[in-house]
């Protein structure tokens, strides 16, 4: 691009995810001719550990906790009382995003935006548009966007996957206006010290066959179908364990606690371990022989396909949505229904049997992972994307 530009970054989820990893991985990127300012909510141990130190940041926290709300609201038995609740809490919501408003539009005022690239804040598309910026959605999911005004008035959209793009052109989103940008993958740099750090702590010795699934412990991400799966693995594997490396979402206790429970049950306290959030996931997803994506819903892209991909990690992926764009069957990976468990355990146990095929796989996917997953090209493509935004309509 011949000037510079200044871009708004903005994803408020208050849960880590993969649409703050991706901000992370292009604004870490951007060369300096595009100087991004980012707004988050997630706790700042892991914005600082997400976004280089150089980055301008700035944490804008909802002043309303709606999910906990609603979820108060909605346990009042009283009929009148929870209707006058629900009445109540809907003036706030309006209130308070008023607020969040002004609050991103000073922002973009201070920084002289000229444009806002949001994954999923409506206040950061309003205050773009009262300000007459341009504003990009990141379409990272496939939820009830259609349901959102707000959402339909962008300038353009930018969807992780084919998959998204399609399924965004279903609820009718304006197909010219939707431009697919793969996520890219990021080389991270294994530090032994820390690889070695957790197969300590987890009692991974060496000789033992490892696998796992990484990501929110959450019902769509099927943990409980991977159990299942793993149990028949682990008893064909004397020196063997299974990791769930990732720890619980905002409202999947429950969810969290029939994990726990199932593992109980399977008699697999010693066998399998959860390992809570890792912020240094690369290190000990190095532990691994194989990695199981088993997702049991709609999969809009699957990160940690591309990431284990790039660090020469055999991958089997579910079937929903977009990782059979991902993975080429039986040439860089293996795609399954997630719920078919023993199908799921018989390619776990092909990968940790079959060395010569499982590194045939692995080498061949972590060639395709940095071809065409390349951050390098990704970032060239997302400045075209912005000068073509900028310049159109101008």
């Amino acid at each position: 691009m011949n000037s510079s530009l200044n871009v708004l970054m903005v994803d408020q989820a208050v849960t880590f995810g993969g649409s703050i990893v991706v901000m992370a991985n292009i604004v870490n990127n951007l060369p300096v001719t595009t100087q991004a300012t980012v707004v988050y909510e997630v706790h700042d141990d892991i914005a600082a550990e997400l976004f280089n130190e150089h980055i301008q940041k700035y944490k804008v926290r909802h002043l309303l906790g709606y999910n906990a709300s609603a979820l108060m609201i909605h346990s009042i038995k009283n009929p009148r009382l929870k209707k006058t609740g629900f009445k109540l809490f809907s003036l706030l919501k309006m209130f308070f995003s008023y607020i969040q408003v002004l609050r991103l539009a000073k922002i973009i005022l201070q920084k002289r935006i000229d444009i806002v690239h949001t994954n999923n804040s409506d206040e950061a598309i309003t205050a773009a548009r009262l300000l007459n910026r341009k504003v990009v959605l990141h379409l990272h999911g496939i939820g009830d966007y259609e349901t959102h005004k707000l959402r339909n008035k962008a300038d353009s959209y930018i969807a992780i996957s084919d998959f998204v793009a399609e399924q965004g052109i279903k609820k009718g989103y304006d197909k010219n206006k939707i431009t697919v940008l793969k996520n890219p993958v990021v080389e991270n740099k294994i530090d032994p010290s820390r690889v070695d750090f957790y197969k300590n702590k987890f009692s991974i010795n060496d000789g033992d066959k490892v696998f796992g699934i990484v990501g929110r412990v959450i019902q769509w991400k099927g943990q409980l179908e991977f159990l299942e799966a793993a149990a028949g693995v682990l008893s064909e594997f004397e020196h063997s364990k299974a990791l769930i490396i990732g720890d619980m979402s905002d409202g999947t206790k429950n969810y969290f606690d029939k994990v726990k429970s199932r593992i109980a049950e399977l008699g697999l306290e010693d066998r399998v371990i959860i390992t809570g959030y890792i912020a240094d996931v690369h290190n000990i997803m190095a532990c691994l022989d194989v990695l199981v994506h088993s997702s049991i819903s709609i999969e809009p892209f699957g990160l940690v396909l591309t990431e284990a991909m790039s660090m020469g990690i055999p991958v089997i992926a579910s079937n929903k949505g977009a990782p059979p764009e991902i993975i080429k069957d039986g040439v860089t990976g293996r795609i399954i229904d997630s719920t078919e468990t023993d199908r799921v355990a018989s390619a776990i146990t092909e990968f940790l049997s079959d060395n010569d095929l499982a590194k045939k796989i692995a080498d061949t996917a972590k060639k395709d992972a940095f071809i065409n997953y390349n951050i390098k090209q990704y970032i060239k493509n997302l400045e075209g994307f912005y000068q073509r935004l900028l310049t159109k309509n101008h």
